[in-house]
């Protein structure tokens, strides 16, 4: 067998890292929802989490031990065990942008519109599309992710929109950014 150019080596790490990046965002889709609507679930293990209605950084891992074995460590192990030839580069590629994005999404800050866009993968949506008139309204923000601390019920996808699009768990003001940012401002000045 002859061996691959580069470009069809990058395009397989990348489809591969795309994939990887999907059923990660799938398996904490659906966990963190249930988390959501089973009142006792809610409370043994994803309470705490919920004690910031503003994340930070800090909050990222403040959970429960279990849930931090189901929503971010299993779909590590799912996609490792599934019978797929993966590479270590994919696998890797989307551990370390799986790590900024959930650094960025608690960081307390919208970075889409700012030079740390370069960071995160919203950002590099944004640029695309800075209104989130269409393909920025799939990827998740940190308006999106606070929103979620702030009010609960909504908005459970990790990095991607879709699935709160699709089960109608998306809040109504998710694509509200400019608002959003004005409110921020207001919060912190009033502290």
């Amino acid at each position: 067998a002859s061996p691959m150019s580069g470009a069809k080596v990058t395009t397989l790490i990348f489809g591969q890292f795309l994939f990887v990046y999907f059923v990660r965002d799938a398996n904490f889709y659906f966990f963190h929802r249930l988390l959501h609507t089973n009142k006792k679930l809610y409370k043994w293990f994803h309470r705490h989490h919920h004690e910031a209605r503003f994340p930070n950084v800090w909050h990222l891992q403040y959970q429960h031990p279990i849930e931090l074995l189901v929503m971010s460590a299993a779909p590590i192990f799912w996609v490792v065990l599934l019978p797929l030839p993966l590479s270590i580069e994919a696998y890797l590629l989307a551990l370390a942008v799986s790590i900024t994005a959930d650094i960025s999404g608690h960081s307390g800050y919208e970075m889409s519109g700012t030079i740390l866009r370069v960071f995160s993968l919203n950002g590099w949506i944004f640029f695309l599309d800075p209104n989130r008139k269409w393909i920025a309204r799939l990827f998740s923000n940190n308006l999106h992710h606070d929103l979620h601390h702030q009010r609960f019920s909504k908005n459970f996808g990790l990095y991607f929109t879709w699935w709160d699009y699709l089960f109608k768990s998306i809040d109504k003001d998710t694509d509200n950014m400019n608002q959003f940012i004005s409110e921020k401002k207001v919060i912190s000045l009033q502290k």
